[in-house]
Parts: structure tokens; C-alpha cells; sequence
């Protein structure tokens, strides 16, 4: 997919921008919006998503998919910590068919011996279609780097069909109380069959996944960072093969922050094939702009 369709600045003003208008012309006494030069960016966000399929999900995907978003939304509150340390996590994903799923957060890769902090997820598919996942945190002691994670709990929930996800959570960092808000569309894309030119030929007649979607971060019940995220994901290239892959990108974006943003990213590989969603990656957290020393 071209750069220019993952504008991360259009898509932090996206929701935004879509609420007004995004004409030009100015009405009497009006001054002209000082965004509206990220309309393109926006119609961009918008042809590409009306021109996607719907994912359909399925259950263990749902499952593991809400997992990825509750360990990153937790590593994106411990940046509240830390101010933005640079720094380095292992999240690995495990789902079997429709059974609970697992994610490990730990300070390293392969977090299956080496996990600071377990979280459960369960998934509940509604008349509709659509789906509600319950994550909670498990095991002795959970924490992050040293921080205690006290009494995880999110509530997200799946529209029919998976183009819609909606997240909340609740917990503490040590003593502070955290919530994390979120809305994200998810769309499929398959390259090829007259919807790509030339310079996709790299992923011709391949499958992806996109989102792309805001987050908030409460700390004592006061709205304190607002994240946009984007996210990558293919499931595999053919029948048994484990070469699935999986990209996150969050950044924080907020008015006079541009020496200070945060980022978030998160590569893993993996496979999911509809009854199965098992993913290893490591996350990076980093100042944008700012040499990386994630140590």
C-alpha cells in the first residue's frame, strides 16, 4: 500500500475532520481551517476503505486481535510513567480456536517463560454477528517493567461483519488509576483484480487486513495523550504455512508536541487460520524524532 494512504497526521485529524466540512470556500467572517490542507489525506483514508471488504473475522481472530490492542493500550499508558522512555517489550498472542486466549507481555522476545504481565481475553458472539471480548489480567504479580498492573479489565466489542472495533479498559499503574478509550475500522484489501496498479505488484494477489483509528488515555479520569494507530495484518500467504505477519503503529499527537511525541511500534510474525491466532513480535517505544536507544 502506498505511504501516502497511511498519513499518520491525516489519520490523527481524521475523525475530526470528518465531523465538519472540508470545503474550501469560506463563509462570511470565517477564517479558512488551518487543516484542511489533510483533506486529501482524508478522502485518501476514505476511497481506500469504501473500496476494502469486510474482514470477517473469526472468533480466535477477534480474540487475538483485542489482545494485540489491550497489551499495546497498557504499554501506551506506561509511557505516562515514564515519559516516553525508550524502551523495549515482547507481546506474544496465543489463541486456540475459540478457547480463551493469552497474551504475555515481557521485557524481551518470546515471552512465553519470561512474562511480567498475563492477560486472558474471552470472546461472546452476539445475535448479530457481532462479538464482545472481556480481557482481564491473570497471574501473580503482573507488571511492567517493575510497574505494578493492578486489575486489568477491558470490555471491546466487534460489529457484524468486523469492520467496526470499540475498545475500553480500566486498571492501575501502581497507585494511579488508568482508562483507555478507542475506535478503529478494520477493512480487507486484496491487491490485484483491478485494484492496484503497477507499483503494488509486490503483493499481488495477496490478502491484508488495515486499521486505522484514535485512542485516549485517562489518568485519574482526565483525558491526558490521544494516540492514532494504524495496523498491518496478514494472516498467511497459503494453507499451513506460518508466515503471517503483523504491524502496529501508534503515535501520540496532541498541539505543540513536535520535539515531544511518542511512538509505538509493535512487529510480530506468526499465523492465524481462522481457528488459530499465534503471533511473537517485539515492541519499540521511541521518541519520533530522537535517535532510538531502546535499552
Amino acid at each position: 500500500m502506498k505511504t501516502r494512504k497511511h498519513n499518520l497526521n491525516a489519520i490523527a485529524l481524521g475523525v475530526a475532520l470528518a465531523m465538519g466540512s472540508l470545503s474550501v470556500a469560506n463563509a462570511d467572517g470565517w477564517p479558512g481551517h488551518p487543516a484542511h490542507a489533510l483533506a486529501d489525506g482524508v478522502d485518501d483514508i476514505t476511497e481506500v476503505e469504501t473500496e476494502g471488504l469486510i474482514p470477517n473475522f473469526a472468533t480466535a481472530q477477534r480474540t487475538g486481535l483485542a489482545l494485540v490492542e489491550s497489551s499495546l493500550s497498557l504499554i501506551a499508558a506506561h509511557t505516562e510513567v515514564t515519559n516516553c522512555k525508550a524502551t523495549t517489550f515482547g507481546v506474544t498472542v496465543n489463541v486456540a480456536n475459540s478457547q480463551p486466549g493469552v497474551a504475555r507481555i515481557g521485557d524481551m522476545r518470546n515471552t512465553v517463560n519470561a512474562a511480567t504481565a498475563l492477560l486472558e481475553a474471552t470472546t461472546n458472539v452476539v445475535a448479530n454477528g457481532g462479538a464482545k471480548v472481556h480481557v482481564k489480567t491473570f497471574g501473580v504479580n503482573p507488571n511492567l517493567k517493575g510497574t505494578p498492573v493492578i486489575n486489568y479489565e477491558g470490555n471491546h466489542q466487534w460489529s457484524p461483519g468486523s469492520a467496526i472495533f470499540v475498545d475500553g479498559a480500566i486498571f492501575r499503574l501502581g497507585a494511579t488509576p488508568f482508562r483507555e478509550r478507542s475506535i478503529k475500522d478494520y477493512y480487507d484489501y486484496e491487491y490485484g483484480h483491478g485494484r492496484r496498479g503497477s507499483d503494488d505488484d509486490e503483493f499481488q494477489n495477496q490478502t491484508w487486513s488495515f486499521d486505522w483509528g484514535l485512542e485516549a488515555i485517562l489518568k485519574s479520569g482526565i483525558p491526558v495523550r490521544k494516540w492514532t494507530e494504524l495496523s498491518w495484518f496478514k494472516q498467511k500467504e497459503v494453507d499451513f504455512s506460518r508466515d503471517g505477519k503483523l504491524k502496529v503503529v501508534k503515535e501520540t499527537v496532541a498541539p505543540d508536541t513536535e520535539i515531544t511525541a511518542c511512538k509505538i511500534l509493535y512487529i510480530a510474525k506468526g499465523y492465524s487460520d481462522g481457528f488459530d491466532f499465534n503471533y511473537d513480535g517485539i515492541v519499540q517505544i521511541y521518541h519520533p524524532r530522537v535517535p532510538r536507544d531502546p535499552n
